[in-house]
């Protein structure tokens, strides 16, 4: 394999052509839920833990405080996440789906499987396990 040059972007260019497709077939089949590729993680993320602070989700997605806020008003207009004032912390506010929101989640994993299926479906298991494990590792080192 030859040594990667700092100006070549190969890997890094088709990076973000892979993310540009996939968030544009994200946003074409989640469009029927009334949701996008910007914020359907929030209802994954809240179905597995149930409820959450908002300085939680923060960290776990890797966004600004103020685009976190943007995105979590838009699921609360949709009535699919409510918010309320943590008891142990008055300033914080707890974020947790709605029954909407929990009923939204089956569909929501049909699209996903769909779009996996699309995507990494002419590969085979074994290679699927791999690029998610580089995936994974390239992730660990930008942190």
């Amino acid at each position: 394999m030859k040594p990667m040059l700092a100006t070549d972007d190969g890997i890094l260019a088709q990076l973000n052509i892979v993310s540009r497709k996939l968030q544009m077939q994200l946003n074409n089949e989640l469009m029927p839920l009334q949701l996008t590729a910007s914020n359907y993680y929030f209802l994954l993320k809240l179905n597995l833990v149930g409820q959450m602070t908002q300085d939680q989700l923060f960290h776990q997605i890797y966004l600004s405080p103020s685009n976190v806020t943007r995105r979590l008003d838009e699921l609360i207009r949709l009535g699919l996440v409510k918010k309320t004032r943590a008891t142990d912390d008055k300033r914080s506010w707890n974020i947790s789906l709605t029954n909407k929101g929990t009923r939204l989640i089956p569909a929501l994993k049909h699209v996903l499987a769909h779009i996996n299926q699309e995507s990494l479906g002419a590969l085979s298991a074994a290679q699927v396990d791999a690029f998610t494990e580089s995936l994974v590792q390239i992730a660990v080192s930008l942190t």
